[in-house]
């Protein structure tokens, strides 16, 4: 990671946990459950499609502490049709089926609004990257998740701030926190879950 050298946190930050697997590093929020920041490096040989995406699913990271990790029905039939998205997609990675198969940790994931996102917009963003990967022979792809703050807000970029150089406006999120209890209807409310 030498080239780009990687985020940091303020000495303020706690409850947070690096984690580095082979192709890709990331710094998980425990209180979250989910990841601050995902870095990979994509170079054009890496981009082989010699593997397809493993038919598996999510599960915990043995690098995250216990009390970091969501469960499986945390995600699972989520009232406000959330879906699990990668953050370091496993195509990313399909010149190796270990590698691909490494992607799919809770700690490389967010919940992903509305059911189509994941499979339309966010799929298409992911194919774009890989695209200026191949053209450019490599590239350096940081990831992570928008949250909001508990009341609805809404995200300004400042035009200074925006090396494209225009202001940017992002719709208005609300933090929501979604878990096993209120997907199997055993709850109303989570009072821990993924965020």
């Amino acid at each position: 990671w030498q080239g780009i050298g990687l985020p940091r946190y303020a000495a303020s930050a706690s409850n947070k946990t690096p984690v580095c697997h082979d192709r890709y590093v990331l710094s998980h929020d425990n209180a979250s459950k989910t990841p601050d920041w995902v870095v990979e490096v994509l170079t054009r040989g890496k981009l082989s499609n010699k593997f397809k995406r493993p038919d598996q699913t999510f599960s915990p990271d043995p690098r995250v502490p216990p009390s970091g990790r969501p469960e499986a029905g945390d995600y699972a039939k989520t009232a406000d049709k959330f879906e699990i998205g990668h953050m370091a997609p496993s195509e990313d990675f399909n010149n190796s089926a270990v590698n691909m198969r490494d992607t799919f940790y809770f700690s490389n994931a967010v919940p992903q609004a509305g059911d189509a996102f994941n499979a339309a917009i966010w799929k298409k963003l992911e194919t774009e990257v890989r695209n200026a990967a191949i053209a450019r022979k490599k590239l350096y792809v940081i990831t992570g998740p928008v949250r909001g703050d508990g009341a609805q807000r809404t995200i300004k970029i400042a035009k200074a701030d925006n090396a494209c150089g225009g202001a940017i406006e992002l719709d208005a999120i609300k933090t929501k926190i979604v878990c096993k209890a209120v997907n199997t209807k055993k709850a109303t409310t989570c009072s821990s879950g993924v965020v």
